[in-house]
């Protein structure tokens, strides 16, 4: 008891006391703290600060520990229309200081609220999350190297875009800790992340894989070199480089937020261990200023909400911009935000079930510009996010994956020899009467085919449904839905070339009826009104044969089965779009619908 009593009066001294030192402000008792005092320092934080702090745990490691995000907001329990921006630390467990540097952030954060107005900018108008420890079996020195998880793989080489089997990790997001972190990335809207290390110096961009310029180099320089400008450090010891023009490396965390889901993502070094001339103290008072700089930034360039034209109700899209890498708006509420520098830009907005709109947009550098989008109901269905690539180190190919996402355009991703592919369609595609799914493709001369597989979840198990050459549909036939689908390359044709693999343009979804303003027919069945408010009706010869009766949300999520009758009550629904699915003994018919108030 007297010693948690004392850990407890030490933790509530490290939040409030402050002085300044040579470097600037930081803690008067602000020694480093070992991973369960920073354990103690999060939970103060949110004790003392719940208004602003808020605690969330993503999952655990090998060995049972928490993996613990913080939230930084004025409505903190709130998802609101605003730039979310993430921090991480500590995904090498021997790195000196990144861990130290974010708590010190953290406590900040809410310390300073009250009376420093930049502080309160920030948490006014931002959402900021702080991993401070994404290996904390590392940390602790269970595994003798320290640097990778208890199960000896470097979780910086485990993620799946462009992941290469480096190291001891067995397969693309194979660690629990790698997963939490991803998930937690995949449920949130973040548009700006930094990713904290220590054994170089300086600010490191994408790409990480290869030499080539990222599509938005133009706004990740931009944004290295505001936050090398900004930091502390003395003039010329802090470099701004891509990743790989330091070292090749794959399967990186930034590589994964960039390439999949259009995070301007970075790698910040802090210290190199070989000249470690600050202390932690000293590194953040440095790196503090390039923080706020970052967030900052977060919030200029393009903004927006999209919207269903009919209900009103926001939609998770794709939002596509001049040639960049595509990023995404918020399920919640519809917002999307992407730094810019100054120019006019062509934007577009693209959702599963809905028509694709386009805008002309005009940035200002340090302005933000707000466009929305209203998106009418159709049935475009394609995949969305392409979430693990393996292209084994073919860098002779400009490996543009983000061609498979969307309609089927002409623009392909060779997938690579031997190569793979995992892409979410964004809902779970249910199996219908006649095929479901449609590979649009060829394999360019190369004579390369490919094997499609299905799984409802990232990783696996992966179900075959065949193979195929060039442009193929397939029938879920037995399989009552699923969202993610593998492409995998069989190994016929060159390597190491140009082009090499199966050309994949696009994954799209069989068409589902859906009627505005009138009935749907199909299959003899006619469903009326569509959009409904209340009751869904069923007409026709077929509707004697039916069994069951389900509702799907537009994500696949079944919210209701029961057996048929010729009316469905949905009145206890928000509106939105549902999918509808009568069953029989040897058919499955499935609508989709529209609540409206």
């Amino acid at each position: 008891m007297k010693k948690i009593f004392f850990t407890s009066i030490i933790t509530l001294l490290l939040v409030f006391f402050t002085s300044i030192n040579s470097y600037g402000q930081c803690g008067l008792l602000d020694v480093d703290l070992i991973i369960d005092e920073i354990s103690d320092l999060q939970d103060s934080l949110v004790t003392n600060f719940p208004n602003i702090c808020k605690k969330v745990v993503i999952g655990t490691s090998v060995s049972g520990y928490d993996l613990v995000a913080l939230k930084f907001s004025d409505n903190v329990n709130t998802d609101e229309s605003e730039p979310e921006i993430l921090l991480t630390a500590c995904i090498h467990g021997d790195e000196m200081n990144p861990e130290q540097v974010m708590m010190k952030l953290a406590r900040r954060l809410c310390v300073d609220y009250s009376s420093d107005a930049a502080t309160a900018n920030l948490i006014n108008t931002r959402e900021i999350w702080i991993i401070a420890v994404m290996n904390p079996d590392g940390l602790r020195g269970i595994n003798f190297w320290n640097r990778p998880n208890a199960n000896g793989v470097d979780l910086n080489r485990n993620y799946g875009y462009m992941w290469n089997k480096e190291d001891f990790d067995p397969y693309e997001y194979s660690e629990p800790e790698t997963k939490a972190v991803r998930n937690f990335i995949l449920s949130r809207n973040f548009n700006v992340m930094i990713d904290y290390h220590s054994g170089l110096q300086g600010i490191i961009y994408p790409w990480y894989y290869k030499t080539d310029h990222a599509p938005d180099h133009p706004e990740i320089l931009h944004l290295a070199n505001n936050y090398d400008t900004q930091s502390g450090y003395p003039v010329g010891e802090f470099a701004v480089s891509s990743g790989a023009d330091l070292y090749v490396t794959n399967g990186s965390l930034v590589e994964f937020a960039y390439g999949s889901l259009g995070i301007q993502a970075f790698s910040v070094e802090l210290m190199e261990f070989n000249n470690p001339q600050f202390n932690s103290c000293q590194l953040f008072t440095m790196n503090k200023p390039a923080i706020f700089g970052m967030c900052q930034k977060a919030g200029e360039g393009i903004t927006g909400i999209v919207t269903d034209q009919v209900t009103g109700q926001p939609i998770k899209a794709k939002i596509s911009i001049q040639g960049r890498l595509p990023s995404y708006s918020s399920h919640v509420n519809g917002d999307y935000h992407r730094f810019f520098i100054n120019g006019t830009y062509t934007v577009t907005a693209s959702a599963n079930g809905y028509s694709t709109e386009t805008a002309t947009v005009i940035v200002t550098n340090g302005g933000v510009t707000q466009h929305d989008f209203q998106l009418t109901p159709n049935n475009n269905n394609s995949a969305q996010k392409i979430l693990t690539c393996r292209n084994y180190s073919n860098t002779n190919d400009p490996a543009e994956t983000w061609n498979t996402l969307g309609m089927n355009d002409g623009n392909y991703y060779a997938i690579g020899d031997t190569g793979y592919v995992v892409l979410d369609m964004g809902f779970s595609v249910l199996d219908i009467s006649g095929d479901d799914i449609t590979i649009h493709g060829d394999a360019s001369g190369n004579g390369n085919e490919y094997e499609l597989f299905h799984s409802n979840s990232i990783d696996g198990p992966w179900v075959s449904l065949g193979t195929g050459s060039t442009t193929t549909s397939y029938d879920l036939a037995g399989v009552n839905n699923a969202r993610y689908f593998r492409v995998e390359d069989n190994g016929v044709g060159a390597g190491n070339v140009l082009g090499a693999g199966f050309h994949l343009d696009a994954i799209t979804a069989g068409e589902l009826n859906v009627g505005i303003g009138n009935a749907i027919v199909s299959n003899d069945i006619s469903v009326y009104p569509n959009p409904t408010i209340n009751v869904i009706n069923f007409e026709g010869d077929d509707i004697q044969k039916m069994k069951t009766v389900s509702l799907f949300d537009i994500s696949g999520k079944l919210l209701l089965q029961q057996n048929f009758t010729n009316k469905l009550d949905i009145s206890s629904f928000h509106t939105g779009i549902y999918f509808v699915q009568l069953n029989s003994e040897n058919s499955i018919v499935t609508f989709k619908i529209i609540k409206n108030d």
